[in-house]
């Protein structure tokens, strides 16, 4: 299976902050929840979030839960957005592949 490669990565050498994200869900397609986590921690720890964000894009009823309300609002997109900023920071600095289980 070829994957998309990471524009960022190809040009820079440094991983995006959604670099593993491929391997990530393919992992957790074949049932490999532990090595998901590890290809991608913080993306796999906000999948909750982007559910729901994907449940309120495409449910008018779900609109209407405060949770996705929460999901929705300023204050959580930007709270999301410093989280991938920090962790494309942090990834480069600890190697995380270490920990993948391939």
């Amino acid at each position: 299976m070829t994957l998309i490669p990471c524009p960022l990565y190809m040009l820079t050498g440094y991983d995006c902050p959604f670099c593993g994200g491929q391997r990530m869900f393919i992992a957790l397609l074949h049932g490999n929840v532990t090595g998901a986590f590890w290809l991608n921690p913080v993306l796999f720890c906000l999948l909750p979030y982007f559910l729901l964000l994907m449940i309120g894009a495409f449910s008018h009823k779900a609109r209407t839960w405060k949770v996705v309300r929460i999901c929705y609002s300023n204050k959580t997109i930007f709270a999301v957005m410093v989280i991938f900023a920090v962790w494309g920071v942090v990834r480069n600095i600890i190697d995380f592949n270490q920990f993948a289980l391939q």
